[in-house]
């Protein structure tokens, strides 16, 4: 019988029914297409095994039973006993007939793992009172991914959550005990910012322990206390009228969100549920390398001509020798004694100097550190936090800094259409963020009908997205600095995460469609997967969708919530480069891009991080994915522990309903038909192009005579590594599966069918 080629075009079709997509990919799990051929996704595995949680802090209090015959009109005090955690503290008003009629969260603790038992006390002779309370647990939403280099080439990656901002250590063993440091900011009570105090109390009233970064302050989004506000997973509502709250009035379900950008080697932060604007000062290079030598026989003195060091600066030290000994490198050592061509170090300011007891050899060099030395705690798994940006806007947001190193704030001061920004080159101070004759600081207000939603930084300007359209920021430079031109009407992001790219390609997701921006007009993304997508999207949590970039695939991903879920539990994904769609299931709320990481990291709804695109495993023991899970020998055993396989790597579970077999690394197609379907078809051999090996790689023919009909499954039929499979049926449509149960790496091409039309029926 003649060779039939089956050429099947990259991507899934997915906007009609399987037998509508005629020749082509339909659907499929955990696999992309690269240069035109099937493959599956890389690999995954936790960066680190700290599970990012909720404080376990009582968010809640409720009367249950007011009691009766307590002190009348009068206040007392409420203890919590039990729950595992501590700190709790409370008060509560009574009325004049000696009943409870009010409870107040003065301290919400911290650390409880169940709901403690509430205390009524302050009174002798009241009774039966019975206050409930519930506590914020379990994984805390990662809203934030941020991964960033230092000048002198450390990596670092900001993790924000609706309770946290932590940090993770480049430097660290993927996957190893390692933490992730615990950096949210906290201040003085009476400093009147949204903060946690330096006793790890979410502090009530004041921001993020009553609204767990993720509330709206007062439905409007003003900035107001937390009166009337609500705890993360509230839909916001950017109605100034609180009582506005009919989500089909308004679909603006915006959740708040982290937007973080780098001011050199520092970090710069904003919640848009909190709005402060958060400074990390690393503490880096800022004078160039000069030469020392140690000279004094008293062994404490260096010498370093016309150093130009002051007393209580902060250097590090090198050598191209051996160090004289008592100093050590990567280490922060203060300038104390200081002349013109001498100094001395000790290890504190204003401490006692450093005696060397001998004067090494070979050059030795010093290098001024300036800002705040970093201290990472490993006892207690938490470093030096970042401290309100003095003089900035508050009530934001979102920030970034623009290739031209100004701030630039959006929706600044509560305004959610303004944009302000500060002098060039600067960070702090009154003046340099008020416009004058003398500086580059200036703001404006864009004419729309919607609100910023966020920003994106591109070569050729930050785009702006609103509720209602798209406007780019041109630089004009002195004095106007900043100007603004509306790029398209509509087409505004479902959320401030959903926009994903370089700096040449940017993509996002509007409410049913797809665009994209390359610098000169913003276009719609046709999509072969579209109507798929936006009727599976679960429309209540939208604001959820979260978007990511993999710059080695030419891939833009969006993570969305299917009808039903709470989080995101599905994906779609864009090949830039070759122009396709691929869609699947992966539990994921945030990605980063491997820029500055070497490798992207996406963030579970488990609460974990993972690194992602991990290359298949070529020892005995399988790559172990999203926990300690052994890999199963065959499919059946993998039904056994209701896990599923993913791409290259060992099975996991992600989701408590997945139907295991049916979630393999898969694609199937659309109905193949000879001489146009008028005529039946018998195929006895399949002939592919693969260059899977000996792996397990096989397909599953389904075959069928209508479109209507639910056909017959024939195989699974394991690909030979001859190319050569042998199979015998007979219908007039053909379906087929490839898909992949084993932790190897593998290429679909071409194939071609042994086959023969025989009658119509």
């Amino acid at each position: 019988m003649p060779l039939i080629p089956i050429k099947i075009p990259p991507g899934f079709y997915r906007n009609a029914t399987q037998y509508q997509a005629k020749n082509r990919w339909y659907n499929g799990n955990l696999v992309r297409f690269s240069e035109g051929r099937l493959r599956p996704i890389g690999g995954w595995q936790r960066l680190a095994t700290t599970q990012i949680v909720k404080k376990g802090a009582v968010g809640e209090l409720v009367i249950t039973t007011p009691g009766t015959g307590y002190a009348t009109s009068a206040t007392g005090t409420l203890t919590a006993t039990g729950g595992g955690g501590s700190s709790f503290a409370g008060t509560y008003t009574t009325t004049g007939a000696g009943v409870i009629n009010s409870v107040t969260i003065t301290g919400t603790g911290a650390d409880y793992t169940t709901v403690p038992t509430i205390v009524v006390s302050g009174s002798t002779s009241g009774t039966a009172a019975v206050i409930t309370a519930t506590i914020h647990s379990g994984p805390d939403p990662i809203r934030g991914l941020h991964s960033w280099r230092l000048s002198n080439g450390s990596r670092y990656l900001a993790v924000g959550s609706t309770q946290n901002l932590r940090i993770w250590d480049g430097s660290q063993s993927i996957g190893t005990n390692a933490p992730i440091f615990d950096a949210t900011p906290y201040a003085v009570p009476s400093s009147g910012i949204n903060f946690k105090d330096q006793d790890d109390f979410l502090i009530p009233g004041l921001g993020y322990g009553a609204l767990e970064y993720g509330g709206d302050r007062n439905l409007d989004g003003s900035g107001g206390t937390a009166s009337g506000g609500d705890i993360y997973g509230t839909p916001r509502y950017p109605s100034i009228d609180p009582d506005i709250t009919d989500p089909d009035a308004f679909r603006d379900n915006f959740a708040a969100v982290w937007s973080m950008d780098n001011f050199g080697d520092d970090l710069l932060a904003c919640h848009s549920g909190e709005g402060t604007i958060w400074h990390w000062a690393i503490a880096t290079g800022g004078t160039s390398h000069k030469a020392f030598t140690a000279t004094d026989s008293s062994g404490l003195l260096l010498t370093s001509a016309t150093h130009g060091l002051s007393d209580d600066d902060v250097v590090q030290v090198s050598s191209l020798g051996v160090l004289p000994t008592g100093l050590v490198v990567t280490t922060d050592y203060h300038v104390v004694s200081s002349t013109t061509n001498n100094f001395k170090l000790s290890t504190s300011s204003a401490g006692s100097a450093i005696a060397f007891t001998d004067a090494g050899s070979g050059t030795h060099t010093w290098e001024e550190r300036t800002g705040t030395a970093i201290v990472f705690d490993n006892a207690t798994q938490t470093v030096s936090p970042p401290v309100q940006l003095a003089n900035a806007p508050v009530s934001n947001v979102a920030v970034l800094v623009t290739p031209e190193r100004h701030i630039l704030v959006l929706g600044a001061g509560g305004d959610h259409r303004l944009i302000q920004w500060c002098h060039q080159e600067t960070l702090t101070g009154t003046a340099n963020w008020n416009p004058s004759l003398t500086n580059t600081a200036g703001d404006l207000t864009l004419q729309t009908k919607g609100r910023i939603v966020g920003g994106f930084k591109t070569r050729y300007g930050v785009l702006v997205f609103t509720t209602s359209d798209v406007w780019r920021t041109n630089y004009l430079g002195p004095p106007y600095v900043y100007g603004v031109e509306r790029l398209t009407e509509g087409g505004g992001p479902v959320g401030m995460k959903c926009v994903a790219g370089s700096a040449d390609f940017v993509a996002w997701m509007s409410r049913g469609r797809f665009w994209s921006y390359t610098g000169g007009y913003i276009k719609e993304l046709s999509s072969d997967c579209a109507d798929y997508v936006f009727r599976d999207i679960n429309l209540d949590v939208e604001g959820l969708i979260a978007c990511g970039h993999n710059p080695e695939f030419g891939e833009i991903t969006w993570f969305y919530p299917k009808e039903g879920d709470s989080y995101c539990t599905r994906y779609i994904t864009y090949s830039y480069r070759e122009e396709h769609w691929v869609t699947g299931e992966l539990e994921r709320s945030q990605w980063e891009s491997s820029d500055a990481l070497g490798y992207p990291v996406a963030a579970g709804v488990d609460g974990y991080l993972y690194r992602h695109e991990m290359d298949p495993d070529t020892s005995s023991t399988p790559i172990v994915r999203e926990g300690s899970v052994t890999a199963p020998a065959d499919v059946s055993a993998l039904s056994a522990l209701n896990n599923r396989v993913v791409a290259t790597g060992v099975s996991t579970a992600l989701h408590p309903n997945v139907a295991t077999e049916e979630h393999l690394c898969f694609a199937e197609t659309g109905a193949i038909e000879i001489a146009g379907g008028n005529n039946m078809m018998t195929v006895k051999q399949i002939i592919t192009d693969t260059d899977a090996g000996d792996n397990g790689l096989r397909m599953k023919v389904t075959t069928a005579s209508t479109p209507d009909e639910s056909g017959e499954t024939q195989g699974p039929f394991t690909l030979e590594s001859d190319g050569y499979t042998d199979c015998r049926f007979t219908d007039r449509q053909v379906f087929f599966k490839v898909e992949s149960p084993f932790d190897q790496e593998w290429r679909f091409g071409e194939v071609r069918f042994d086959a023969a039309a025989s009658g119509s029926r």
